[in-house]
């Protein structure tokens, strides 16, 4: 039987997907550069965040949402963590240009691994500590913030560590909410398309065939590759008119 010779169309499909499987074969999960955690907790403490643990954990209004468990990046080059993370309070209320009245926890977070640190935010396993998302007006402005804490399950002090503004990451129409408040990390959602976020977190879909089939399938897998290689990079909430980070 005489068979035609295959298409430079089918040709470079098959090429995109044998050198996708190849790179998830060899991926890990992985910190972005520059992200290793310092290993350093010593952020000033927000306003009304009590330093005993005891005291904090008294003071929690909850109000559960969504719960996840994520594979994170730990503190060494090839370790792995799972760590958990569900919205507390109602995210949907938050704005990065309206702060809460008062400081809030609205997303509390362990490290499910017995031993190994998560690398990213320096989570230590949920035996030592509690984290959590802590979010409150900065003292400088009208704007709001978001601050990591750390609670330990015994004795000793509540600490801080990574602090940054709370951003847009996408703008949602006012049709947008229902169901509970959700919190998360980035990665695992949709790309940024706003703000400062969005030009670092977009990946080049270049196809080496113009053909509307083929980009379809290339953009599904930098789709995929895309979950896969920005693994470990901040939190995420979802947030009035969008979801912040």
């Amino acid at each position: 039987m005489i068979r035609l010779p295959a298409t430079p169309r089918t040709i470079g499909k098959w090429i995109a997907l044998a050198s996708a499987i190849v790179i998830l074969a060899c991926t890990r999960v992985m910190l972005a550069p520059g992200t290793q955690y310092s290993g350093e907790w010593n952020t000033k403490l927000p306003p009304g965040v009590s330093s005993s643990s005891d005291a904090f954990r008294t003071g929690l209004r909850i109000t559960p949402g969504v719960k996840h468990k994520r594979l994170r990046a730990g503190t060494c080059p090839t370790c792995e963590v799972e760590v958990s993370i569900q919205s507390i309070a109602n995210t949907f209320d938050l704005a990065p240009g309206s702060p809460p009245a008062a400081g809030l926890a609205v997303a509390h977070l362990q490290n499910l691994d017995p031993r190994d640190t998560e690398g990213y935010y320096g989570f230590r396993p949920s035996t030592v500590a509690d984290y959590y998302f802590w979010v409150d007006k900065r003292p400088d402005s009208d704007s709001a913030r978001i601050t990591v804490l750390e609670v330990p399950r015994g004795t000793g002090p509540v600490r801080a560590g990574r602090q940054n503004n709370l951003k847009y990451c996408h703008r949602y129409p006012p049709t947008h909410y229902s169901g509970p408040s959700d919190a998360d990390f980035v990665e695992y959602k949709r790309p940024c398309d706003v703000g400062p976020i969005a030009s670092g977190s977009k990946i080049v879909e270049a196809s080496m065939f113009s053909t509307a089939h083929f980009a379809r399938v290339f953009a599904g897998i930098a789709t995929v590759l895309r979950a896969v290689t920005l693994i470990s990079g901040g939190g995420w909430i979802d947030c009035n008119s969008g979801c912040c980070t």
